[in-house]
């Protein structure tokens, strides 16, 4: 009766939404109010002390997405595009043309692709004997289209990475 009939006033901030006003709640019973504001208090401390220890980025944080910040950094890893027009029509015509070709006809296989560490290692330096189209950015709205082998392209796109991150 002690922890029930005794009542006490709580303030709920919600940090996920800063937007939202702190919230008071009145006539929460005194044994609910102390074990709810001790294991919230425990929980943010140890939120935060994990958040400096594994250094999230800010904008993914637990104390600022809650439960599914998981889901958001998965979403945000799925989101990743090369946003240079001439290396990614590149690459797209390497893969078409050299590394398809590669799985096609045994010389690398999809497991290997599929279970390696370092895909772009693992898809290199692809063969001398096949040749894909490769375009060089000439201006600002211009390209020139040439013919290459397979392994310089994949040496030209190789060099071409540092740069696209």
């Amino acid at each position: 009766m002690m922890l029930m009939v005794p009542t006490v006033t709580i303030k709920v901030t919600d940090r996920i939404n800063p937007g939202l006003a702190p919230a008071v709640v009145d006539n929460v019973p005194l044994g609910l109010g102390v074990m709810a504001s001790f294991t919230s208090q425990a929980g943010d401390w140890l939120t935060r002390s994990a958040e400096t220890v594994f250094v999230m980025p800010n904008a993914l944080a637990l104390s600022t997405n809650g439960m599914i910040y998981g889901a958001r950094l998965m979403d945000k890893a799925r989101t990743f595009e090369l946003t240079n027009s001439v290396f990614r029509a590149n690459i797209d015509e390497h893969l078409k043309q050299c590394t398809f070709y590669d799985v096609l006809l045994g010389f690398k296989s999809m497991n290997q692709l599929t279970k390696s560490n370092n895909l772009w290692e693992a898809i290199g330096p692809g063969s001398p004997a096949r040749s894909q189209r490769w375009i060089t950015s000439t201006g600002p709205d211009t390209t020139e289209n040439s013919i290459i082998p397979c392994n310089e392209a994949y040496s030209r796109m190789n060099n071409q990475w540092k740069a696209e991150y």
